[in-house]
């Protein structure tokens, strides 16, 4: 067990009413402390600091003045103020200033060092009292301590979450003397179960324990916590928040009733011990109090009237000693024959058979001169079934700390009671069936269903059945403690508890966990409650409604309960949808809690509207959530933007932010289709249109032209609320039979969008030449929130020209992609004409060089992405867009399509031979569809046993290549070699896996037909750990480059080592989502590190795999998604990704060129400085590219110089045409 003090902002109230407030950095509340320390040390507050924030251990005895034991919890908070109105009261108590004063100044140290939670250093220093108070929803206890010091008060709150809405009665009670508080201080008993908050008046030796049930989270200011867990050790009797403390204590009187010694209902049994007390009777308004049933505070006692004290009893003994000790003479914790015991009990009222599910109840004691300590022990003979058994210890206190009582000794209990509503203990006593108190979880203890199956292998275990309502949580590391609940690549999951009967609702929780190993925060969890189970209405956004609690997500690894108290429904059946992030591959769930609302919810409509099947609420709930983000996200980007300009005035800021305000309201996702019309581009709705029109007004504001065209970095990414700024001359360099890019960004700053009409002039076919293709750059949204302009539909043509949209305040990016087939060698100068109805012509100079060279048809370099073509449907690939799909690929080079295992594992055996009769049909499809392709690549997928065979035997050999000897056969009858067939037995081998079927089938494939070539991606950390004979059973290794890249010296020297052995090597990448991946770093620079290390190939995961969603509606996404290009169900469209990728084959093919080049010239004896610059380029040259700044750095917002591999590449077609 430990308790965790987290502290996001300090306020300090100083002498001479300064006033510090500071915030710390959310990951690190340590990190800000030097400079708070630096602050304040040169206006005299401070000299040193040592706060630490994490404590553990227990409460001590009270002792002296200084000593608080264990676990200290900040004694104050930075919110200034009283404690609310009369009805929310407990105490508003704040006493005069003590006659000595000590510093001339607060003392910062002990100031922050308390609120951080460190022990405090009280010196001399003069604390004015304690309060409290419940807020309006009654769920949330705050207590108050007020510190006077030379007339500035510096007020601090310890906020707790009760967990469920409470009624307080009772007062701290007014001291007739001003006792010095020093702080807080609290722990769990040995049940974890039960906290011990304990206020300490050190000045005075007054000590008040207040007793409270654990699960706290106790909120400093909304913006700290002190959260006190722990992991139950105990048997199931014995558990946290077993049988909850009773939310109202019920019986009124004078004293208990007699029987309760034997009451089977008794909830609590307090025996206090009190020793000589003195000749003062127990305060009047403490009597009044007790024998009230009214819930207003009294000054002295309890106030209201639902506890049993025996208050008449109490005072009867109190008066058989009127002796009271001297005013400096130490108290001894003397024992009074008639008053050597007291036993207080508290029991419910009436004779309602179930106690309501508790939750709080506290006690404490004053008096001259003793401070009392609580603890709790196990009641004799009892199995905690119906109580508890609480001891109120007591300490002597010295004469200097019993001084200032001025000899009135007052001793009174339940000094702070915490309690559920009065209106609870009103049950019938011929109620059958007791409804459980108002705020009670009634989810502990019930069944639930998940869907689907858990399946993270971490956590899943045979208690998921029960472990969401079983009342515990975990504070070990989430994913991987059995006690929660996982899914790994669901698109939603589903946990819907059955209450056992209809029960009004008011709130709901959920605690999960993310933050780090690519676990994100849900998206939505979307509250659906039903009477039936069957039809079920949508009340509320469990995610949305704690953001607004509690404010943003964590940073970092975090385990958070999602709450929400404001809802106001009823049902059996509450079923939670967890929505992960698009992309987002996991979903985790601890403790799933549902609270009981007033009764009068039963009879009321539940409100909320009628939902569907969870397939249709997810597909809403993700659009919903997603659009909520975009919308949010561009509003505060636009106003980040205005506000940080550094041109503009005043005035038209002032203008423009205060339309971009008015417009928040107008910006609603549910004004939007949620069906399979919706398309993520930008803007999305005329809402957001009108965002973007607000920033063409601003632009305006800053004296931007109508509208302007500027060359554009390709490779570049833009952001949608950046103006962009000129790139240099638009060239364009080819060879002929390759293809190659170049860009323009057209900006309106207009009201209105435009219509840009797009020719060329001046080169060779204009003004419509037919070997360039013109693109509208799209911006769409991506399934993490962040949007690119990355989609290339190509224009749209009207009389011959290319047509084009720019809307207001959006940049339009237009594409273009040079195919130099036909055009004749040499450079060719020309202009981009851009016409606008009503406005200027902008012309653009643009240079054209083909080089007298030729791009072979068939490139070298192992182009592939696991597209899985064989099959009819596979990831985003189906029957009406697979052959546009293929037509793409093979356009852009791709020449080693990938098929799936069962191409070639369709077969029969022949009775009495040794062969195979195959089933060829899948295979041979394919085949066709891809009748150029480099290589067939094949990945198998197959286990320890084959045709009967088990791995190991001689049967398995023979029949593994019986097999592979027919595929061999087969192929060859259809012009395939050997050699031109590659087979993935198992996909990313790495440290857990078991690498012996891999090597089994290997040499079996190998000692039949040697020329099949085994390719393998394995993916170990440190790949000389791995087996040494699975390397050796393979002809291609193919690292991932991600990993490469970060592995080092030591992970690249193993594979150039294997290299050397004979192994080839190739290159794979598989990181997401694509579209957030830069396609100059990571799409087109493996190409060339490929080369850099002596590799022949380039792959990625996956041209297919759009994780079943729609490139242009990623907010459905399952996970990633991975495709470079963009798919739908009946579409393909170019992506700039999918363009890096076959410039990549190119750059590739160039240097196989130059290097052929270089051959031919040292073999006609040529040499000189040609042949020796030639050299220097394919070796140095590829290695400045791949060394230059942020080359290594895969993500596209990164920031680099991405001209490198072209300038590069201006400098091979140099070289080659000087070595023709």
């Amino acid at each position: 067990m430990r308790v965790e003090l987290v502290v996001r902002e300090v306020l300090v109230q100083v002498g001479g009413g300064k006033l510090g407030k500071e915030r710390l950095a959310e990951d690190n509340p340590q990190q800000r402390i030097p400079e708070i320390q630096s602050r304040f040390q040169g206006e005299g507050f401070v000299d040193s600091l040592d706060a630490r924030l994490l404590r553990h251990g227990g409460l001590n005895a009270p002792g002296d003045r200084n000593h608080f034991g264990g676990q200290r919890l900040s004694e104050g908070l930075d919110a200034p103020g009283g404690v609310g109105g009369p009805r929310r009261q407990v105490a508003r108590r704040t006493l005069h200033e003590h006659a000595r004063r000590a510093e001339a100044a607060l003392d910062f140290r002990r100031h922050l060092a308390g609120i951080l939670g460190r022990e405090a250093q009280v010196g001399r220093g003069e604390h004015g009292g304690m309060g409290g108070e419940v807020d309006d929803q009654g769920d949330r206890l705050a207590l108050q301590v007020v510190e006077p010091h030379h007339g500035q008060f510096g007020i601090h709150r310890l906020r707790f979450d009760l967990g469920v809405p409470v009624a307080v009665h009772g007062d701290l009670g007014r001291c007739p003397t001003d006792p010095c508080v020093a702080g807080l201080a609290g722990r769990l008993d040995d049940d974890f179960d039960q906290l011990f908050l304990q206020i300490r008046r050190v000045g005075h030796g007054v000590v008040v324990d207040a007793l409270a049930l654990a699960g706290l989270v106790a909120q400093l200011d909304h913006r700290a916590a002190v959260i006190v867990r722990a992991r139950d050790q105990h048997p199931a009797h014995a558990r946290p928040r077993f049988h909850r403390l009773a939310d109202a204590l019920h019986h009124v009187g004078p004293r208990p009733p007699p029987n309760v010694h034997a009451h089977d209902r008794q909830l609590l049994l307090a025996r206090l011990d009190h020793h000589r007390l003195g000749e003062q009777r127990i305060p009047h308004a403490l009597r009044q109090g007790v024998a009230s049933r009214a819930v207003t505070p009294h000054r002295h006692g309890l106030g209201g009237g639902d506890v049993a004290l025996g208050v008449a009893d109490l005072e009867r003994r109190i008066h058989r000693n009127r002796k009271a000790p001297p005013r400096h003479q130490d108290t001894k914790p003397t024992t009074h024959k008639a008053c050597h015991s007291k036993s207080l009990r508290i029991s419910r009222q009436g004779t309602q058979r179930a106690w309501p599910s508790a939750r709080f109840t506290t006690l404490g004691l004053l008096y001259n001169g003793i401070g009392r300590s609580g603890f709790v022990q196990r009641r004799p003979g009892r199995r905690w079934r119906i109580g508890r058994k609480i001891e109120l210890g007591a300490t002597p206190m010295t004469p200097r700390c019993a001084a200032g009582w001025n000899s009135w000794p007052i001793a009174f209990v339940a000094a702070l009671s915490v309690m559920g509503p009065s209106a609870a203990g009103k049950a019938s006593a011929t109620e059958k069936a007791p409804r459980p108190p108002v705020g009670a979880n009634v989810a502990l203890g019930a069944k639930y269903t998940l869907w689907p199956q858990p399946n993270y292998p971490y956590c899943t275990d045979p208690g998921d059945a029960a472990q969401l309502t079983d009342g515990r949580s975990t504070t070990n590391y989430f994913w991987t403690d059995k006690g929660t609940v996982g899914w790994t690549g669901a698109p939603y999951a589903v946990v819907t508890v059955d209450l056992g009967r209809i029960e009004p609702i008011s709130g709901v929780a959920l605690t999960t966990a993310a933050g780090t190993a690519g676990v994100v925060w849900p998206a939505s969890i979307e509250i659906h409650v039903s009477d039936d189970g069957k039809s079920f209405r949508d009340v509320g956004d469990l995610v949305a409604l704690d953001l607004k609690r509690q404010g943003p997500w964590p940073k970092g690894y975090a385990i958070r309960r999602l709450v929400a108290r404001e809802l106001a429904t009823r049902g059996r059946f509450v079923r939670f949808m967890m929505i992960p992030l698009a992309g987002g591959s996991y979903l985790f769930v601890d403790e799933v809690e549902v609270f009981r609302g007033p009764d009068e919810l039963v009879h009321r409509d539940p409100g909320g509207k009628p939902v569907g099947d969870v397939a249709e609420v997810f597909q809403r709930g993700r659009i919903r959530r997603a659009l909520g983000h975009r919308f949010a996200a561009d509003r505060q980007a636009l106003e980040k933007a205005i506000r940080e300009s550094s041109t503009g005035d005043d005035a038209s800021r002032r203008r423009v932010l205060d339309k971009l305000a008015s417009l928040e309201n107008l910006l609603k996702p549910d004004d939007l289709p949620h069906d399979a019309s919706f398309r993520a581009v930008l803007p999305i709705g005329e809402a957001h249109a009108r965002l973007f029109r607000l920033q063409a007004e601003w632009w305006r504001a800053v004296g931007a032209a109508p509208w302007t065209a500027l060359p554009a970095a390709p490779w570049d990414p833009l952001d949608p609320f950046q103006r962009p700024v000129a790139a240099g001359p638009i060239e364009v360099h080819a060879m002929r039979g390759e293809a190659r890019s170049a860009a323009v960004n057209l900006v309106n700053s207009t009201d209105r969008p435009m219509e840009v009409r797009v020719k060329f002039d001046g080169l060779p076919g204009s003004p419509h030449p037919g070997y360039v293709a013109v693109h509208e750059v799209q911006w769409t949204d991506t399934s993490q929130g962040v949007p690119v302009a990355a989609a290339l539909p190509e224009a749209r043509r009207a009389g011959g020209d290319w047509v084009v949209t720019v809307l207001p305040g959006l940049v339009r990016q237009v594409w273009f992609t040079f195919h130099a087939g036909d055009v004749s060698p040499g450079q060719h100068a020309g202009r981009l004409v851009f016409d606008a109805e009503g406005q200027n012509r902008i012309v653009l100079p643009i240079r054209f060089q083909v080089w007298p060279l030729e791009m072979p048809s068939e490139t070298t370099l192992w182009l592939g992405g696991w597209d899985y073509t064989d099959s009819d449907s596979t990831y985003g690939v189906t029957p009406a867009n697979r052959e546009a799909f293929i037509r793409h690929l093979q356009d852009r080079r791709v020449n080693a399509p990938w098929a799936s295992g069962g191409a070639m594992l369709k077969f029969q055996s022949i009775p009495g031979e040794s062969g195979f009769r195959l089933d060829t049909r899948q295979f041979d499809q394919w085949l066709q569809r891809w009748p150029r392709a480099h290589r067939y690549l094949v990945f198998l997928a197959v286990g320890e046993n084959f045709a009967g065979a088990r791995m190991g035997s001689p049967e398995f050999d023979r029949r593994v290549g019986a097999w592979i000897t027919a595929w061999v056969q087969h192929l060859a009858s259809k012009g395939v070699a050997a050699d031109r067939l590659g087979l993935l037995i198992h996909d990313e081998p790495h440290e857990a896996t078991d690498v012996r079927p891999i090597v089994a089938w290997a040499r079996a494939i190998r000692a039949a037909q040697p020329k099949v070539l085994i390719w393998l991606d394995p993916t170990y950390k440190d790949p000389r750990k791995a087996p040494p004979e699975l390397f050796d059973a393979c002809d291609i290794l193919c690292p991932n480059r991600p990993m490469w890249l970060a592995g080092g010296k030591r992970f690249e020297q193993f594979y150039l080592e294997q290299k050397q052995r004979g192994r080839t090597l190739q290159f794979y990448s598989c990181s997401g989502p694509a579209k957030l991946l830069d396609p100059y770093s990571y799409h087109r620079l493996q190409a060339w590190h490929a080369w850099h290390v002596g590799g022949t190939g380039s792959f990625f995961w996956a041209f297919g795999d759009n994780s079943k969603a729609s490139s242009w509606n990623e907010y459905l996404a399952v996970a990633g998604p991975y495709t470079p290009l963009f798919l739908d169900a009946q579409s393909v469209t170019a992506g700039k990704h999918m363009e890096a990728i076959r410039e990549s084959a190119q750059d590739y093919e160039y240097l196989v060129m130059l290097r052929a080049a270089v051959h031919r010239a040292k073999s006609a004896g040529r040499g000189g400085a040609e042949v020796a610059r030639a050299e220097r380029l394919l070796d140095a040259g590829v290695a400045e590219v791949l060394a230059s700044p942020g080359a290594d750095q895969i993500h596209w917002h990164v920031p680099k110089d991405r001209s490198k591999a072209d300038a590069l590449r201006v400098k091979l077609l140099e070289a080659l045409a000087a070595l023709r």
